[in-house]
């Protein structure tokens, strides 16, 4: 049982990888491959967690690999250049499998498993959801026009899970992580619909917006763990309020 539950977090990151390959050679497929695989993901990593569908773990667990994937996949969509699709497809598929490797480890050989590289990892990929999250938001707005109220209302909803997700991992109290999620998720969302106003393109406004990301659940994880002090509070605005003001300055207005 064990050798099969290792063999998923392989399979996981090559279903993430044959998915991405077959939108690059067969783009006509594209809307049925992200539900196929989305739908794969998903079996795979509720055996590997036993289909214990009733407990948060469960749907933390299966939860940030799958919308990490999905938010892949669909700014995957607006992507022209070989080399872009090719560094995407193989940069999400790493980090589905980098992530169930380790969930294995953690629920499986729990003497293998490395104290908190879940929830480094999970910072990592959250980060990269909510930049391709928003990056994909905004093309769909503006490449689709689909209405910004229905595209803020999904980045909003997508958003309570990340932020959740990234507090429960950190071992923050249920009821704590989602009165603090659902604050962010309101921040979030409102500094998405602000920022799609600006003449700049939908890279940069993602940038600006997971960089906030970054700062709010930082601060958050701090404040909630009893860690936060001076240092870390100014460490974090200044390095936030740096990258910004970086990215804006140069980037290219329209």
């Amino acid at each position: 049982m064990i050798i099969l539950h290792k063999i998923s977090t392989f399979l996981a990151g090559i279903i993430v990888a044959v998915g991405f390959a077959l939108m690059i050679y067969f783009p006509f497929l594209s809307l049925g491959v992200i539900p196929a695989v989305l739908l794969l993901l998903f079996v795979l990593l509720a055996r590997l967690n036993d289909w214990q569908i009733q407990t948060y773990r469960f749907w933390n667990f299966v939860g940030t690999p799958i919308i990490f994937a999905f938010s892949g996949l669909v700014l995957f969509l607006f992507f022209e250049g070989s080399t872009e699709k090719a560094l995407m497809g193989l940069v999400a598929a790493f980090g589905v499998f980098l992530f169930t490797e380790h969930q294995f480890a953690y629920l499986h050989t729990p003497p293998l498993y490395k104290p908190y590289s879940l929830e480094n990892l999970s910072l990592v990929l959250n980060v990269l959801t909510v930049f391709w999250l928003a990056a994909a938001s905004y093309g769909l707005m503006i490449f689709l026009h689909v209405p910004l109220v229905l595209t803020g209302l999904a980045f909003f909803i997508l958003n309570i899970f990340v932020v959740y997700n990234m507090l429960w991992i950190s071992k923050v109290e249920h009821s704590r992580a989602l009165a603090y999620a659902l604050g962010g998720a309101v921040i979030l969302t409102e500094m998405y619909l602000a920022v799609a106003y600006l003449p700049i393109s939908f890279y940069v406004s993602a940038t600006v917006i997971s960089v906030f990301f970054y700062v709010y659940q930082g601060l958050c994880r701090a404040h909630l763990l009893d860690k936060l002090t001076k240092s870390i509070m100014l460490r974090y605005v200044t390095l936030g309020s740096g990258i910004v003001l970086l990215v804006l300055s140069t980037a290219k207005w329209v």
